[in-house]
């Protein structure tokens, strides 16, 4: 099953009569929806003029979007949402890995448990995020900008 994401103008946007997946009608200047083989199951919007929304499927259950400091996770069947976080910094990307999914943001990593749809884990960056891999044993190695180099065992969080 696939989710389509449309950017759409703001007349657009405050005619339709579906649910807003997050944003500020204030601040807001870029708006879309989000669809499925159903039809547009949410409205959002956004400050950032520059990006788009990042939507990223986890496995046929669910689907993650991030933009600006906003993340939520989908599901597919009911459409409900899973989880909602308010991000501290700016959202750059998703990974994932197992049953987990790495929130990355500028200065932060959270680390969710699909299972529960919670954070287990932060990680505070001394820089701004540039690079992460995971190798198989789930050890994280990320890199910021500055050159930092830092090394995580996140799968201890569970041992």
């Amino acid at each position: 099953m696939n989710v389509v994401f449309k950017q759409i103008s703001q007349s657009e946007y405050q005619s339709r009569d579906i649910p807003v997946l997050f944003g500020d009608e204030m601040f807001d200047r870029c708006f879309g929806t989000i669809s499925d083989y159903t039809g547009e199951i949410y409205r959002l919007g956004w400050r950032s003029e520059l990006l788009k929304p990042d939507l990223y499927m986890v496995g046929d259950r669910a689907f993650c979007v991030g933009i600006d400091q906003d993340f939520a996770i989908v599901g597919l069947a009911d459409k409900k949402v899973y989880l909602y976080l308010k991000l501290a910094y700016f959202f750059y990307q998703v990974r994932q890995f197992k049953n987990f999914i790495f929130v990355i943001t500028e200065l932060e990593i959270l680390l969710i448990d699909m299972m529960v749809y919670k954070v287990v884990r932060k990680y505070g960056l001394p820089d701004i995020f540039r690079s992460m891999s995971i190798r198989d044993n789930g050890d994280m190695m990320v890199r910021c900008l500055d050159g930092n180099c830092l090394s995580f065992r996140w799968n201890l969080v569970h041992n």
